[in-house]
């Protein structure tokens, strides 16, 4: 099956899209959830150090606090993770608990604090996406993500899981 996706081509007018939803999936799988700023130095979305999103916090308030945080303004961000390489396995947090062994990453290389995942962010009253690759910096360095080119069949799956919630 050969077709091609831009993430960053899927676009939804925020009434009409269920990001709630889509939090509720991930949050059920144990994704990661980081808020994110643009850091025009940088050039990079970087992690935001004082609006946290806590492991322990309960669904409403991670809702509530994400829709407050992406309405703040167009360089506020979310960061979803969508797969990790835990040095065993690729684990994709879409949901569908199936083996991706042999998945085609593409350019994508996974690793010890390197995540593939998607950004979200309101513009115009409308969610835009875009796949990125989350460096975890820990709590001495900066985190930052960065526009992701090639991740070979994730691309899809990722598409799939945001198409999901319109």
């Amino acid at each position: 099956m050969e077709h091609h996706v831009e993430i960053s081509d899927l676009t939804y007018y925020a009434p009409d899209y269920d990001l709630e939803g889509l939090i509720r999936v991930a949050d059920n799988v144990e994704a990661a959830f980081v808020l994110m700023e643009y850091d025009d130095l940088e050039g990079k979305y970087c992690r935001n150090r004082y609006d946290v999103i806590e492991p322990h916090m309960n669904i409403a308030t991670i809702i509530k606090g994400v829709d407050r945080y992406l309405a703040q303004g167009e360089e506020n961000a979310l960061f979803v993770s969508f797969a990790v390489d835990d040095g065993k396995q690729l684990i994709v947090f879409d949901g569908r608990e199936q083996n991706y062994k042999g998945i085609d990453l593409g350019d994508l290389e996974l690793g010890e604090n390197l995540i593939y995942g998607l950004l979200i962010r309101l513009e115009d009253e409308a969610y835009r996406f875009e796949e990125v690759l989350y460096q975890d910096g820990g709590l001495k360095k900066q985190s930052w993500a960065e526009k992701v080119y090639d991740a070979g069949e994730l691309t899809y799956l990722l598409a799939d899981f945001i198409q999901q919630f319109i």
